[in-house]
């Protein structure tokens, strides 16, 4: 939350990732080294893995939540939340690349190329201790590296006197709330716009992985802050690249999928 600001219960903080990306990219090579795995198969590195990027990598930096935390309520993206998110932010996709979503009176344009998301658990370890620091800000855009891509980032909180998450809110601010001021120029040529940023990077075509964290803890003796992260990768919002190509659902699908049979209109990996 920022410095100094009190909201009342109800009212909500929400902010773009730190605006945008350029493309003088590093490229990152993989390191053998041992490493985690979780049940479905994902790769997870040690904490330590991720010093390589920078000693301020929010796994080599941060172990446990900050004392900023104060009286932590409920922490963490259990099974059926991560099926919540996946489905809502894959229908949202799927809509808009059907020309389903208006501004107004007007759909957007129909996408050629929108990707499926899958959950990935690596983003989500970042996510999540990057919440439980209890600071609503981004960290630094290294700070959430990996080796296969970069990353993007959603933030949003509010203040309840309840403890437990509520995605449904969460992606719909990010999503529905900020396409009545979106600029469709900008689908051909990302542009910066600090107030439609989360909603950028929900549409942008070529991320195809999310992985999300939560916390709630005490504020202020009185309040309970809720804060969520999500993490994206590919990373969208690069600037002057296009969103997502315009044309007919599936048409300019990626080479490696197919069209997606759970959310029409998406390319899914094969």
């Amino acid at each position: 939350v920022p410095a100094g600001i009190v909201a009342p219960p109800g009212s909500s903080f929400s902010v773009a990732d730190c605006c945008y990306v350029t493309m003088d990219l590093r490229v990152v090579v993989l390191q053998l080294t041992a490493v985690w795995m979780y049940t479905d198969g994902q790769t997870v590195f040690p904490d330590s893995y991720y010093c390589k990027f920078t000693k301020e990598h929010t796994l080599c930096r941060h172990k446990r939540p900050a004392a900023a935390c104060d009286l932590v309520y409920e922490r963490g993206v259990p099974r059926e939340d991560q099926k919540i998110i996946m489905k809502m932010m894959n229908k949202f996709r799927s809509q808009v690349t059907l020309g389903k979503v208006k501004k107004g009176n007007r759909p957007l344009p129909q996408a050629a190329d929108m990707m499926e998301l899958q959950w990935d658990d690596e983003l989500a370890a970042i996510a999540q201790r990057h919440v439980e620091q209890c600071h609503f800000d981004h960290e630094c855009i290294d700070c959430r590296l990996v080796d296969r891509f970069l990353v993007g980032q959603n933030l949003y909180a509010d203040f309840q006197f309840e403890m437990k998450s509520d995605w449904p809110v969460t992606i719909k601010a990010w999503t529905e709330s900020e396409v009545d001021i979106f600029d469709l120029k900008h689908i051909d040529k990302y542009e910066f716009v600090e107030e439609v940023g989360h909603l950028t990077q929900q549409l942008w075509a070529e991320t195809t992985s999310v992985g999300c964290g939560f916390i709630s803890f005490r504020f202020r003796k009185y309040w309970i802050e809720r804060f969520y992260a999500c993490n994206y990768g590919p990373s969208g919002n690069f600037l002057e690249y296009p969103i997502y190509l315009k044309g007919k659902p599936t048409s300019l699908c990626p080479k490696r999928t197919m069209e997606s049979w759970r959310y029409p209109g998406l390319c899914m990996k094969l």
